[in-house]
């Protein structure tokens, strides 16, 4: 979702930001003993999450909101990754300085500054039922692990809307919800699910982007599912 920045705020693309504001969903699936969220990139294995530590100040806001919760019973980990009644924290100023891996990391001319939702899907390699028909399907074994993540769409989604005027709809970038960087959702639960979500959300923001990463297999599934009714 990171690489998406530079691009919205591009020369082209740049008034279109100034008018909408952008709010970004970082999955984060990494974290440390003590259930805070993983900070050090030479330590993060999972791409996206070394991108936004390399890319942006993300490291700061996670160690505040990690902190935060120190004198709690409860960790980061725990609140974000709960099958029920998780938490998201959110970031209202998220700095980012360099472009993506692929580029080599470069600096960036300018910083941008979003908002951004922190989440984390209740597990990574959740029961998954294969449907016996033809296409087979994929589906959650457990209702717990799709309320969990319906529960967590409505979270971002209801985030995202807070302190924007509703005449000035913003820009929101979803990652694939637990099904990049080694996560093995459900494919067509997950699309099913933002279908749904869309239904509910989409008019509330001038555009949703659904980031997939160099998946284009996973992006062209999603957006057939998801967007069926336009076609």
């Amino acid at each position: 979702p990171l690489d998406i920045v530079p691009r919205l705020f591009s020369e082209d693309d740049g008034k279109i930001c100034e008018q909408h504001p952008v709010t970004l969903a970082i999955e984060v699936s990494e974290f440390e003993p003590d259930g805070s969220i993983r900070v050090d990139p030479e330590r993060s294995v999972v791409p996206s999450q070394q991108n936004f530590l390399v890319c942006s100040d993300f490291a700061r806001h996670a160690k505040i909101a990690s902190n935060g919760l120190k004198n709690w019973q409860c960790s980061a980990k725990d609140h974000l990754s709960a099958p029920e009644d998780p938490y998201v924290f959110t970031m209202p100023d998220l700095t980012v300085f360099r472009s993506s891996k692929e580029t080599g990391y470069p600096f960036l001319k300018e910083p941008f500054h979003v908002s951004a939702i922190t989440f984390a899907m209740a597990g990574q390699r959740p029961g998954i039922a294969i449907s016996p028909a033809e296409k087979r399907t994929e589906w959650y074994s457990s209702a717990v692990d799709q309320s969990a993540l319906l529960e967590r769409l409505s979270l971002i989604g209801l985030a995202a809307l807070q302190g924007v005027e509703p005449d000035q709809k913003g820009i929101l970038i979803l990652s694939a919800m637990g099904c990049s960087d080694g996560g093995r959702h459900p494919r067509d639960a997950v699309a099913n699910s933002l279908k749904h979500w869309r239904a509910r959300f989409a008019r509330r923001f001038h555009t949703v982007i659904l980031a997939c990463g160099p998946d284009q297999e996973l992006a062209a599934r999603l957006d057939v599912a998801i967007n069926k009714p336009v076609y």
